[in-house]
């Protein structure tokens, strides 16, 4: 996997958690940050999934249906047991929860990735931060789709198929949820992330093995800018739609690290790795650190900054904990007992034998076969 990827993962993962503690950023009196932060994270950590879903398979392509399973088997059970955990607390201390309502319907639609309205305008399953899994699975089952059809230039119609969506969605504004969620400008960050996996497989940028300066000073030019915009216009323009801006910013940011991977700036580490390896258990763990942080600023009524600085470090630093220990103890494990049980059932129906036919020597009678 590229390198630089790799570390935008945890980047972006992280700046998602900078902007679910923007109570505490608020009290600290930096209002405008995490609102800015949070199209740029939410459009980046889109645009790198669907970048590292269509690039790992192009480098190592499998059958449609085995692309959905390996995927599937990565993401679904894992996800199913935190919306049941946080159901069953839920239910168990109500008080906890302002806007989160445990039904039979709510529940199903949370684990079948049916978007629904939890609230007024906002779509988000029983995991708040689960509404990015019902457009990860579309885009797994889209994709897969077009692998039967395509083959290797499945990411292409992929692509397309998403662009035309976001245009239709930005046409007609449907008011069905689910028809405005998978029409909404969110697909626009999948498509990105499909067309630069499938350039970058198939036409990387290739640069003199010495480091050029004026490559990475372009890079980083070309990442400040998009920052630059993004967070200028949330300021200065705000009556632009944010969720059409935050696509072309973020997937800038992605090409800046795309082109310092090329000139030979590749980030590593043992913190980059073991944090990256274990983003997806960030992403879906990390409100119970922020939270926790913001109710406990809320109920003690913390005005000095410094303390509200060492809640958002507490909840940072939680989060990373505890995304770690989740992934080594129950995602990695569940992971690999659902791969474990796939290999099983496919070698077991490998083996079972053929049935006989009726002119074979077991099944014939003593006068010979039944004409």
């Amino acid at each position: 996997m590229i390198q630089n990827i790799q570390t935008l993962r945890v980047i972006f993962a992280f700046l998602v958690v900078t902007a679910h503690l923007q109570t505490i950023y608020t009290l600290m009196g930096l209002v405008k940050g995490p609102h800015g932060i949070d199209g740029v994270a939410t459009d980046g950590f889109l645009i790198v999934s669907a970048f590292v879903i269509i690039f790992s398979d192009l480098r190592k392509q499998k059958p449609p249906l085995e692309f959905v399973g390996r995927r599937f088997a990565r993401l679904v059970p894992f996800y199913w047991i935190i919306t049941l955990f946080v159901a069953a607390l839920c239910l168990a201390a109500p008080g906890l929860f302002r806007t989160t309502v445990v039904s039979p319907e709510t529940l199903l639609k949370s684990l079948f990735f049916i978007p629904y309205a939890k609230h007024g305008d906002i779509v988000a399953p029983i995991v708040f931060v689960g509404w990015t899994m019902n457009y990860i699975v579309w885009f797994i089952v889209m994709h897969a789709v077009y692998l039967w059809l395509f083959g290797r230039n499945a990411w292409m119609a992929t692509a397309a198929t998403l662009a035309a969506l976001a245009l239709i969605g930005a046409a007609l504004r449907p008011s069905d949820v689910v028809m405005n969620f998978f029409t909404g400008p969110r697909q626009i960050s999948f498509a990105f992330g499909a067309l630069a996996a499938g350039l970058w497989d198939r036409w990387p940028i290739r640069l003199d093995r010495h480091k050029s300066g004026g490559v990475r000073t372009l890079a980083i030019a070309l990442i400040t800018a998009a920052l630059t915009v993004r967070f200028g216009q949330q300021i200065y323009f705000p009556a632009i739609d944010m969720r059409y801006v935050g696509p072309f910013a973020a997937i800038v940011v992605v090409f800046g690290a795309l082109l310092l991977e090329a000139n030979g700036d590749a980030h590593r580490g043992k913190w980059r790795d073991l944090l990256a390896e274990a983003t997806f258990s960030i992403y879906l763990t990390h409100f119970f650190a922020t939270q926790a942080a913001q109710k406990a600023a809320v109920a003690l009524d913390v005005q000095h900054p410094v303390v509200l600085a060492g809640l958002a470090l507490g909840a940072y630093i939680g989060t990373a904990v505890l995304g770690v220990v989740v992934c080594r103890w129950v995602e990695k494990p569940l992971d690999r007992l659902v791969r474990d049980g796939w290999r099983w059932a496919s070698h077991r129906a490998a083996r079972q034998p053929a049935p006989l036919a009726p002119h074979t020597r077991e099944d014939a009678s003593p006068a010979g076969p039944t004409p």
